[in-house]
């Protein structure tokens, strides 16, 4: 899916210069940090786009393989990605992301990444410590206040250029990837990483429901 490309390709990059994703073997924030940040509502989220129909209400099982290909189920705390497992028969499985909205601007998301799906596919997947950081600008809200449309676009330790300097609070680290000093210098680097890339939008859908998962395995 295409949001498993975004994280692979960032992934990929390590260790190539400065645009490789900012990632911790820790996690920078914790709950103490989440203040009023805002709450992406529970349920089915794609990311937007116009060439792909999506008949919402009918079962996820029965959607088209492009709008499979781009969707997440929100929990609280955890987003889980689809993906293909077996294209002939139609079977996919769900990788976890647990995660954490932070506060302030701009809104900060820390993510645990899962293991690595091409390993075993036939295995679940669970996260697998790696903490990797988005910022989130939200797009729209249901009359609770809950998140339903947002632009999620990657932090990353440095603009792109393999012989670029890090970003302030950030520096390379010589077996891959990129430290950095603390919560104020992601946020930070959050700010000048938007100025390297589009981001991806998302929006939510409708809630979960049981038949949802008649043929589609965590």
């Amino acid at each position: 899916m295409r949001w498993l490309a975004v994280v692979v390709a960032a992934t990929i990059a390590m260790g190539l210069g400065g645009c490789s994703p900012l990632t911790t073997d820790q996690p920078i924030f914790g709950p103490a940090d989440v203040g009023d940040a805002p709450r992406l509502r529970e349920g089915l989220w794609v990311a937007s786009g116009e060439d792909c129909r999506i008949p919402s209400q009918r079962p996820l099982a029965g959607w088209p393989r492009c709008a499979k290909s781009d969707t997440l189920l929100v929990r609280r705390g955890e987003a889980l990605s689809l993906h293909e497992e077996d294209a002939r028969v139609g079977r996919y499985y769900w990788a976890s992301w647990p995660y954490v909205v932070v506060d302030g601007v701009p809104l900060i998301v820390q993510t645990r990444l899962p293991e690595n799906p091409f390993d075993d596919p036939a295995q679940p997947l669970k996260s697998k410590g790696d903490h990797m950081y988005f910022a989130l600008e939200v797009e729209g809200r249901d009359p609770e206040g809950g998140v339903t449309a947002l632009l999620l676009y990657l932090v990353t330790c440095g603009p792109e250029g393999e012989h670029d300097a890090p970003w302030p609070g950030v520096r390379q680290d010589p077996q891959g990837g990129c430290i950095v000093d603390g919560p104020a210098a992601v946020r930070e680097a959050a700010r000048r990483s938007r100025a390297q890339q589009d981001g991806m939008h998302f929006r939510w859908i409708r809630e979960a429901r049981t038949d949802d998962f008649a043929k589609v395995r965590r």
